[in-house]
């Protein structure tokens, strides 16, 4: 057997197991979305964890791989989203759905797979500390995009909620202050900000807490590098 046949057949199996790896860790992270610290009544939830399985796959393959992947769980998202029992899109037309589908669903779990963007070199070097740190603050990155995208997915769909909000749900001297001072758009972006920062935040540190305890196990830390290597 020449060394360009045992090449290609490594490489056959090195494309089996990402794929393999890949749609266990794409299916892992849609049934943790299932487990909840807490859930509010209009939409957001604190999970378990379940950012975590494709920040790991970005890490492992790298931006563009983890992007897809992300794409994917946000695919799986939507349709759950929409025929769960949340019905996510109850009330909305049709641009509003298409709209919605594609920031709060596409966008924002397609942008969990870049969390690999700082962390390669740290791997060429197979440095334990710098890895951990660096996929840790690309899961913080890549967490605070997916919450930026929902702000603006909530200032444009569902800030008339805004003054309801304020009035009967967020009722303290912030949100009286908040009332008295912004009107129209601004209001609409705060009132997104604050909600969808209840569970965003949460989700955010949990994300970024599990990234970094992963990573700095020794046994889970070879798995990526080794899959690393394999791109």
């Amino acid at each position: 057997m020449n060394n360009s046949t045992e090449k290609k057949k490594m490489s056959d199996h090195d494309r089996l197991m990402r794929l393999v790896t890949s749609a266990v860790m794409i299916a892992l992270a849609f049934v943790l979305s299932f487990f909840k610290f807490s859930e509010f009544p209009y939409g957001g939830s604190v999970t378990c964890f379940s950012m975590v399985p494709i920040v790991l796959l970005g890490i492992m393959y790298g931006k563009g791989w983890g992007l897809a992947c992300g794409t994917i769980n946000g695919v799986l998202q939507a349709l759950q989203g929409a025929f769960g029992s949340s019905k996510a899109f109850a009330g909305l037309g049709t641009f509003e759905v298409i709209l919605m589908c594609f920031l709060d669903y596409i966008a924002a779990f397609a942008v969990i797979g870049l969390a690999g963007m700082l962390v390669s070199k740290a791997i060429k070097s197979n440095n334990a500390k710098k890895i951990a740190i660096m996929g840790s603050v690309g899961a913080l990155i890549v967490s605070f995009l997916r919450y930026v995208i929902h702000i603006i997915s909530g200032a444009i769909l569902f800030g008339g909620y805004a003054e309801w909000f304020f009035s009967d749900v967020f009722v303290n001297s912030m949100g009286e202050w908040i009332m008295a001072n912004t009107t129209g758009a601004t209001l609409a972006t705060v009132y997104s900000i604050i909600y969808n920062g209840l569970y965003m935040l949460p989700e955010i540190i949990i994300t970024t807490a599990g990234t970094a305890i992963l990573l700095s196990v020794p046994f889970i830390r070879s798995k990526i590098l080794t899959a690393n290597a394999s791109r």
